[in-house]
């Protein structure tokens, strides 16, 4: 056959596919025979180091001081990168909770250098140690093998979670500091397997910095043998640190639900950001930023005037390309600078740097300081990598307008943080924006805010310490138990978070919002729990930002925001005109004015980014679940109700109690007419009434059957919970107790907490029991004004009798370790968190019997009708004259077992799992 004729058929002739087939089976056998033969020659190194026997861990005394291990394959106390300086703000975290208990404790990281100058023990705080052990000559050669077989790229991480047993020292170290330790934190997933096979049993908090497959792949490409071999490990290694955790915090939610995706993660898993010092950055705009500008002209030699755009990275490949990026960004935008701060800027392997391109390699901190107070704006072009971007957090409290890509952003509410976030093609136009001397101020004011108020390392790392200290005294449970019957269906059950997130404070439909469905989230069974928010310029729920599930998960007072302008030209005027004005703007015109000002400033304010936010479709069997306070919030529910039911959504609501059907004299007319608007919408359209007691599901039937509903409710008992922490032993008096033995009473003043009858026992013991005296805690509530009065002005005001309105979490449980005795005289209740409270933290608790109180107390509590003074009187009396009765009802409270939030979701989950 002529040769033409044989390349034209094997081309594009009857033999072409053939013959690609056969030869994409012979690369295919070609490329697998090379992996396999690698694969062998590189479990050979690692079979070199020998295995080290399982050990138990043998759990300390509870009375021992507690000790918390950690373990990283970089040293902290250098604080170079982004994860040593995570890790050291978290220890540094643990270090205060430790040093704050009565036994005292101490936090030891053990981790890994190559660097003799690091090598040693190191005191990194007054509770905090390091002992970083040197990779030896050996391990370091058999690191170099791997590479070798692999790519010339760093993989001491891997190596030495491949073969920890093989570093000279770390063995001994790491089983001397996990027999002393009540939990292990593995910082990133590679020592996950020495902390099993050395404490086997240690409860284990996985802190995953990233999701490590995700950022290991932009170094390890899966076209190389070698570099997928490592990758299969890194895999590993992060199933096994997810699966056998005890506890998983991610930076994002993004990388939580990728580690979700991959392993089975059964453990709570919590989202702790990554963050920033906001005391060590200097916060610069306006005017003085101007001027410091200049400074930069001569030493980086800059054009005069021009604004300047910074970029500061390390040498890693994400962080090499973001700095390629900008070159080829800066040749179309040559009124602008660009200076690149960082390893990465030596590495860019560009011939010809444009002219306002300046690569400044690495830089001492004073050098770093000046660029970040001097320079116009940060960029931030990352288009791969993992967890939220350090870097970022530093240029919004220095208060640099940036721009990123939303892969640079992620896992920041770019909206609330002032971020203009654009793809690369539309980088130029993001630098343009972000030079608007109109907005840029207003851009440095909110990122400065957000990391204030979302990112500062303290913050962050007391919420990390607070988990870590839930694993370690067995808080926390492995997993909701979300069983499913043979009835059961797949359904997504929307909660509305709108009032919770509104709010600046948690009470108690706030608290239970934010601790069951936070739980349910969390659930791996046939029911998924999605938050959501009504949003009036969408008019529809939609899902919330990165910003707003931080906040939700996590709540953090926000600061009062500024009087209004009206308000502040309002103070000089006398009282008559301002309460003339007062009136003119509660008319019914000035209201419709206002309103439409606010929808006005809402619209022209409305993020784009809700449009990919916006629930425009309801999944096949939704659910609407009012779970928190939802009668303030609009659209209200006569509304919304029928709107729903006729897109095909069921609906259910939570019942605490109907108190403004049966108890008027307690509510004003406002009150009564939303909460009655509510429910009656409730009763008619919706199918489920999750109760939290037997008295709250009495009065609901009762008021449904007032109403004239004649159907059967579903009304599921659920507990609420109290996962409180019980206040340690020994904590010091509170300055603000009074002098003797002191009467607890937490509540809120309002009507039907009935503290006039506690006033008067009080007032009729004074003189009888020279050390009695009576703590209120809680905030001002409404229709109290005359009671309010009494209380500030009672004789023994500030002395005997103190009325506490402004009450942290630290002093509350100071307030409860010191008290003789705690009394609840309340009317009604629907559940009773104050006396499980109390039981909770071993204080001998005085109830009334009003709804569902005797529910909440059970046979702990001693119980009077909140209208008899003398039932009150008669049992204060005997605890503070039988000392022996006391101490009996003391001694029992050694057995009470006080109910958990788990409790409470595992119920919501099993009334949603059936029809």
């Amino acid at each position: 056959m002529p040769d033409g004729l044989t390349r034209r058929l094997r081309g594009d002739g009857p033999l072409a596919e053939a013959l690609r087939t056969a030869r994409r089976g012979a690369a295919k056998a070609e490329a697998l025979a090379r992996y396999r033969s690698l694969a062998v020659a590189m479990d050979l190194v690692v079979a070199s180091v020998p295995r080290h026997p399982k050990r138990s861990h043998p759990t300390p005394p509870r009375s021992a001081p507690m000790t918390i291990a950690a373990f990283s394959t970089y040293p902290l106390h250098t604080r170079r990168g982004g994860g040593q300086l995570r890790g050291w703000y978290l220890t540094e975290a643990l270090g205060r909770l430790v040093g704050g208990r009565p036994e005292g404790g101490l936090v030891e990281v053990v981790s890994l250098t190559t660097d003799p100058n690091a090598a040693g023990t190191h005191r990194l705080g007054d509770h905090v140690v390091e002992h970083c052990v040197l990779i030896d000559e050996a391990q370091a050669q058999r690191e170099a093998s791997l590479r070798l077989m692999a790519l010339d790229v760093s993989i001491t991480d891997i190596a030495a979670g491949l073969m920890w047993n093989g570093i000279a020292g770390f063995t001994e170290r790491a089983i001397e500091v996990l027999d002393r330790s009540r939990v292990a934190i593995a910082i990133q997933p590679y020592l996950i397997d020495a902390i099993r096979t050395l404490a086997d049993g240690i409860p284990i908090v996985y802190d995953s910095h990233n999701d490590e497959v995700a950022l290991k792949a932009t170094i390890l490409p899966g076209s190389h043998a070698g570099a997928r071999w490592l990758s299969a490990w890194v895999d590993n290694f992060e199933r096994r640190a997810t699966e056998h955790a005890s506890l998983v915090t991610a930076t994002t939610e993004t990388d939580l639900a990728g580690l979700a995706r991959r392993a089975r993660l059964t453990a709570p898993a919590e989202v702790v950001g990554n963050g920033v010092d906001t005391d060590d950055v200097e916060f610069v705009t306006g005017t003085e930023r101007t001027t410091r500008r200049q400074m930069l002209d001569p030493r980086f030699g800059l054009t005069p005037q021009r604004p300047v755009a910074l970029f500061v990275g390390s040498g890693h490949l994400p962080n090499i390309e973001a700095g390629r990026a900008i070159v080829e960004i800066a040749r179309g935008v040559p009124g602008v600078d660009f200076l690149l701060a960082g390893d990465h800027s030596t590495r860019l392997g560009v011939a010809h740097l444009p002219d306002n391109v300046r690569a400044l390699g690495p830089v001492n901190e004073d050098v770093l300081e000046l660029l970040l107070t001097a320079s116009t704006l940060a960029l931030n072009p990352m288009g791969a990598g993992s967890g939220s971007n350090l870097k970022l957090f530093t240029y919004l409290a220095a208060g640099l307008p940036v721009v990123s890509t939303p892969v640079g952003s992620r896992g920041i509410d770019i909206d609330e943080a002032g971020i203009i976030a654009v793809p690369l093609d539309r980088f130029a136009e993001g630098i343009h924006t972000a030079l608007d001397p109109h907005e840029a101020a207003d851009r440095a004011q909110a990122g400065r805010r957000y990391v204030e108020l979302h990112c500062d390392w303290r913050v962050l790392g007391d919420r990390f310490a607070s988990l870590v200290a839930d694993v370690a005294e067995g808080r926390l449970p492995m997993t909701i138990n979300t069983t499913t019957p043979a009835t059961a269906v797949r359904r997504t059950v929307f909660v509305e978070v709108t009032n919770t997130l509104a709010v600046n404070y948690i009470t108690g439909f706030q608290r239970h919002t934010r601790e069951m469905l936070g739980r349910l989230m969390r659930s791996d069974g046939p029911v998924r729990y999605v938050p959501v928010v009504w949003c009036t310029e969408c008019a529809t729920f939609r899902h919330l930002s990165e910003g707003e599930l931080e906040a939700f998960r996590h709540f953090v007072a926000r600061s009062e925001p500024p009087r209004s302008r009206l308000a502040q030209l309002a103070d000089p005027l006398p009282d008559p005109l301002k309460s003339a004005g007062r009136a003119l703007i509660r008319t019914k015109p000035a209201r419709a004015a206002r309103d439409e000002l606010a929808r006005r400033r809402r619209i022209k304010g409305h993020p784009a980014a809700h449009a990919a936010l916006r629930i425009d479709a309801w999944p096949e069997d939704s659910w609407l679940f009012d779970l928190e306070a939802a009668w303030h919030n609009t659209p209200h529910r006569q509304d919304l109700l029928p709107w729903l039911h006729a897109r095909g959504v069921r609906t259910a609501v939570l019942v605490a109690d109907v108190m403004p059907y049966l108890f008027h004299d307690w509510f004003d007319a406002g009150q009564i007419r939303l909460f009655t608007g509510f429910m009656d919408a409730h009763l008619r359209y919706s199918e489920k009434f999750i109760v939290i007691s037997e008295c709250s599901r009495s009065d609901l039937l009762k008021v449904a059957s007032d109403r004239g509903i004649t159907r059967e409710l579903d009304t599921p008992l659920i507990t609420m919970g109290a996962n409180f922490t019980r206040a340690a032993e020994g904590l010091d008096r509170p300055a603000e107790a009074p002098e003797g033995r002191y009467i607890l009473s937490v509540a809120t003043v309002e009507p039907r907490k009935n503290h006039d009858l506690l006033i008067r026992a009080f007032d009729a013991l004074r003189d009888e029991i020279a050390d009695l005296s009576v703590v209120f805690v809680g905030k001002a509530g409404w229709m109290t004004d005359d009671l309010q009065a009494r209380m500030r002005s009672h004789r023994d005001h500030g002395g005997r009798l103190r009325w506490l309105d402004k009450v942290d979490d630290d002093l509350l449980n100071a307030l409860f370790r010191n008290a003789y005795l705690a009394v609840q005289p309340a009317f009604y209740e629907g559940y009773g968190t104050p006396v499980i409270e109390a039981l909770g933290n071993g204080v001998p608790t005085l109830s009334s019997n009003g709804g569902s109180l005797p529910e909440a107390g059970g046979e702990y509590a001693e119980y009077f009708d909140p209208t008899d003074l003398n039932a009150l009187v008669d049992l204060i009396r005997r605890h503070y004259t039988d000392t022996a009765h006391h101490e009996t009802m003391r001694s029992a409270l050694a057995d009470y077992t006080p109910p958990t939030w788990e409790q409470g979701a595992n119920g919501i989950a099993r009334a949603f799992s059936v029809d």
